[in-house]
């Protein structure tokens, strides 16, 4: 059985946000590091900031989104968002 997971900041974050043109500046006071995010993912990272969610409603989000219908392609663009937020530990999965 897949495991399903719920998507939550990482505990100590404290966001500060500036826009770039089509980019994010987020700084996090928390670990004192600055990260340029693209809007997908300063999409996804916002979203998540106003409260943990599940993986399935992360994806229907983020499929309205993206204007995309459910499938591989906007499964693939999402793993990769929350991907590169996991590395740079703004985010963090639990199971659910």
């Amino acid at each position: 059985m897949a495991r399903t997971l719920r998507w939550r900041l990482s505990p100590f974050c404290r966001l500060t946000w500036r826009q770039l043109d089509d980019e994010w500046l987020v700084h996090d006071a928390g670990a004192g590091r600055t990260h340029l995010l693209d809007r997908a993912s300063a999409a996804v990272l916002t979203h998540i900031e106003d409260g943990p969610i599940s993986s399935s409603d992360l994806s229907a989000w983020f499929a309205g989104v993206l204007d995309m219908s459910p499938g591989p392609a906007l499964e693939g663009a999402l793993r990769h968002v929350l991907e590169g937020l996991v590395a740079v530990e703004l985010l963090e999965a639990e199971p659910q």
